[in-house]
């Protein structure tokens, strides 16, 4: 089976790599405003938006927080999330933020 991603402006791309049989949706990843990516799994790999996480841990990937990062007022949201190895945010940016204590309580390591 394969795997389709709608993103804006609602253009259909098909998720290279992704196994449909097993693919779960884990959470958004960015806001409408910015796109309609969400992260997800499947058996083997990591996914945002339609971009498999190469360098992705997926037996110890998880969503920790949502931020918000509207400088200009405009709410423009994102997540958090980590693996052993890495701090993701805005669908898959690698931050330098420590994947140990990265959480929704302390948000300053996450960057």
């Amino acid at each position: 089976k394969n795997v389709y991603y709608l993103d804006l402006p609602f253009e259909v791309r098909k998720i290279n790599g992704a196994d449909g049989a097993t693919f779960t949706v884990l959470g958004q990843c960015a806001a409408v405003e910015v796109s309609r990516a969400y992260y997800a799994w499947d058996a083997t790999s990591v996914i945002a938006g339609d971009k498999v996480l190469e360098d992705a841990d997926r037996e110890s990937f998880k969503i920790v927080a949502g931020f918000d990062n509207g400088t200009d007022g405009m709410y423009v949201a994102g997540t958090y999330a980590v693996d052993k190895n890495h701090v993701y945010k805005n669908c898959g940016q690698i931050t330098k933020g420590n994947p140990l204590t990265c959480s929704s309580t302390n948000l300053k390591t996450c960057e």
